[in-house]
Parts: structure tokens; C-alpha cells; sequence
């Protein structure tokens, strides 16, 4: 068996091991071993998933972890968007240069 089918094995048996610890309920968190013993663990065995991502009890929750962009934020996108269409303005720009602009302003 060659590296690469060695990896996939590994990643088929940890993904078995994390699905029978969610199915058991097992109270290790990610994180527990040598770097982090169980007298600091982060929260509750019921406050975070298997994958140490922090539970939503309701659905109308605020999510914390979302940031709302600052006004220099907007102002670094909008720059970067002029400067992308001036140099998709720019006819001295290579084919696939243009292209890829192209494709980088599509949603915008």
C-alpha cells in the first residue's frame, strides 16, 4: 500500500472514531492530551460538538463569532474594486489577465 492509501486508511479510521464517540457521547473534547489537561478544558461536554465548534441552542441566537466590516473595511474593498475595473479598462493588459478579472468582479 503506497503513502497515499496509508493517509486515506487513517482518515476512514478517524472519521470511524469521531463517529462512535458522537454516537456514545464521549466527554473527551478536541484539544484534551498533553497540551491541554482535563482541568482546563474549554467549557462544558455539552457546550461544544465533537469538533470543539461551539453549539447554537436556538436558531435566533447572535453569532459572536461574525464580524461586521468597519468603515476602513469598505473603504479598502471599494479601492480594490476600482483599481480591478481600471485595469480591466485597460486594453494593454493581456488577454488572460483580463479574463481573470473578469472572473474576480463576476458578483460584484
Amino acid at each position: 500500500m503506497d503513502s497515499q492509501g496509508r493517509a486515506l486508511d487513517a482518515l476512514r479510521k478517524g472519521a470511524q472514531s469521531l463517529a462512535e464517540a458522537m454516537q456514545q457521547g464521549d466527554g473527551d473534547q478536541p484539544g484534551d492530551g498533553p497540551g491541554n489537561p482535563r482541568g482546563r478544558q474549554q467549557g462544558a461536554a455539552n457546550s461544544s460538538d465533537p469538533l470543539g465548534r461551539p453549539l447554537r441552542h436556538n436558531e435566533f441566537t447572535d453569532d459572536y463569532t461574525v464580524k461586521i466590516p468597519g468603515e476602513i473595511d469598505v473603504q479598502r474593498v471599494r479601492r480594490i474594486l476600482e483599481e480591478l475595473r481600471r485595469r480591466l479598462g485597460d486594453p494593454s493588459r493581456p488577454q488572460i489577465e483580463l479574463d481573470y478579472i473578469e472572473r474576480l468582479l463576476k458578483d460584484y
